[in-house]
This record gives structure tokens, sequence and C-alpha cells, in this order.
């Protein structure tokens, strides 16, 4: 990004400084949906921007000034409350989201298919995760996302919870469960994503424990069609080289075509040119044959005015 001037800009808000500093790797702008995990507590609505570049930050007060959006005067006593308790929230939330990972493993195949989350070795970028200093996050977040057997059961499994709600938004401190086929139909009808809150581990496991066992009851078919996602290592590799040669293929070609129409405005400069020269020759050759004509008259003339 740095080599073609680019800006650099990190949505953060499922991280949280707690968990992850973009600016420490290199973002120039940092993201965060306040009304999430900052605010904590399913009260307030805003957003914020953190920058490091002096000038940019001059310009985006000045924008935000101009434009009139500046948040409320209850909903930054709001975040100033919540950022008091942030670092405990984040972390306990972190550490229960764990437990439940492995817990939910526990659950396939028979009834979850695929379990997705940071701490997971299976999950891409989770090499990124960790308490070094060289890793990108210290925890895998508060947020846990399973694709279970088939859609009727991922459909019916949140109305078979007592203690964590369903509902699309997250990072309160209490817990939700979304079936996001409800909100975005360009995910898979089977997915499930769970907000881990600040609960006790063992109740939110007990709650979807009881849920399990009420689906269970629902005869629905296993949908077992394998997923563009969850290709094998092998075929990943592949298709992933066959991806690199077709962007190296349009690289060329762009390159090629770039270079054509270089060459056709050159053509058409050259040719401006080469127009514009005997253009200016022919009128030099016209004025001279002008006067030439001018001048054998006046002889002309001159002789037979002396005949």
């Amino acid at each position: 990004a740095k080599a073609v001037e680019a800006r650099v800009i990190v949505d953060s808000t499922t991280s949280t400084p707690v968990l992850c500093r973009p600016l420490e790797f290199g973002a120039d702008v940092v993201l965060h949906s306040t009304t999430k995990f900052l605010g904590g507590h399913s009260d307030s609505l805003g957003g914020a921007l953190i920058v490091k570049d002096p000038f940019m930050y001059a310009n985006l007060l000045k924008q935000r000034t101009t434009i009139g959006n500046v948040p409320g005067s209850l909903e930054v006593w709001l975040l100033l409350r919540s950022l008091r308790t942030l670092p405990i929230r984040v972390e306990r939330q972190s550490q229960t989201a764990e437990t439940i990972v492995q817990y939910l493993l526990t659950k396939q195949p028979d009834l979850v298919r695929k379990v997705f989350h940071p701490s997971l070795p299976t999950c891409k970028g989770h090499e990124l995760v960790g308490e070094a200093e060289d890793k990108q996050m210290k925890y895998g977040g508060p947020l846990i996302s399973f694709v279970l057997r088939s859609e009727d059961r991922a459909k019916n499994f949140p109305q078979h919870l007592k203690l964590i709600l369903e509902a699309t938004s997250f990072g309160g401190c209490e817990s939700t469960i979304d079936w996001r086929a409800k909100s975005d139909t360009q995910v898979d009808r089977r997915l499930l994503r769970l907000s881990v809150g600040l609960e006790h581990a063992s109740d939110l496991i007990s709650d979807l424990e009881t849920a399990f066992e009420e689906i269970l009851k629902i005869d629905s078919p296993v949908e077992d069609t394998e997923d563009e996602d969850e290709l094998p290592e092998e075929e990943e590799e592949e298709e992933e080289e066959k991806e690199n040669e077709r962007l190296s293929d349009e690289n060329e070609r762009l390159s090629g075509e770039n270079e054509r129409i270089t060459d056709d405005e050159n053509e058409v400069v050259d040719g401006e040119e080469e127009g514009a020269n005997d253009d200016e020759n022919e009128v030099d050759d016209g004025e001279n044959e002008v006067v030439n004509d001018d001048e054998e008259n006046e002889v002309d003339n001159g002789e037979t005015n002396d005949e």
C-alpha cells in the first residue's frame, strides 16, 4: 500500500484496542463502531476514526465541524463510562468464547458441520493470534460462527435458547445469536453467529445444550453439499495457483493494451506533426510561387514600358 501511496483503513470494531492495535502494524486509519464492544451495554450509538497523521486528523476534524456530525453529549458520557471497563469485559468475553468453541467442537459431526473462530488452527489467520509481541491479536475475540447440518435446524435453533438472546446486533454484556440468512441472503443458510457476553461459560453451554436437544427433534434432511470455502487443502492450493495465473494473464493483457494505446497516441502525435510540417511546406511553396509570379510580372511590365 505504501508503495502506491494508498491509505490503509482497518475496521477494528470486533477486536477493539484491547485485542489489536492496527496503527502499530502500519495502518493509517482505524475504524470503530462504538455501538458494539466499545459501548458494550447496547445503549448508545456512535462511531470513531483513529489516525496518527496530524495533517489527516486536522482535515477530519475540519470536516466534522463543517458537516456537523458530532456525537451527542449523552452518547459521549455513556462511551466514557464503558471505556473504564473495556479491558475487563473484552478479555472475559474472549476467554469464554474459546471455552464455547471447544464445546461446539464436541458436537461435530452430528449437529455442527463447522466452527469458525481465530483461536482454531483450522481458521485462516490463526497464526496471527497469541500473546507474543509479534502477534496481531491477543485473543480470538468474542464472536463465534458455526454451521449446522441443515437450514431448518439453523433457523429454529435461536428459538430454543433462554439465556442467549436472538438479535442481529452484538458487542453488549448479554450474549446474542443470529441466524445470518435472515438479514444476509448471500451467506450459507445454515450459518449462526454467536456474540459472547459476560454470562458464565457453564450457563451459556447449558443453554446451548438445551437448544441442541430440541433441534434433534426436527425431522430435517442433513445437507452435506460441499461448500466453496471448504475445499481440501490441495484443491485450495490448485485454485489459488489458477487464480494467480489468471491475474498474471490479466496484468499482461492490460500491460499490452497500455503499450498499444501509448504507441497509437505516439503515432497520432507523429502524424499530426508530419501533417503540420507538410502544410507549412505547402504554404511556403505557395508563397514562393506567388512571389516569383509577382516578380516575373513586374519584369515583364518593366520591359513593356521600356519598349
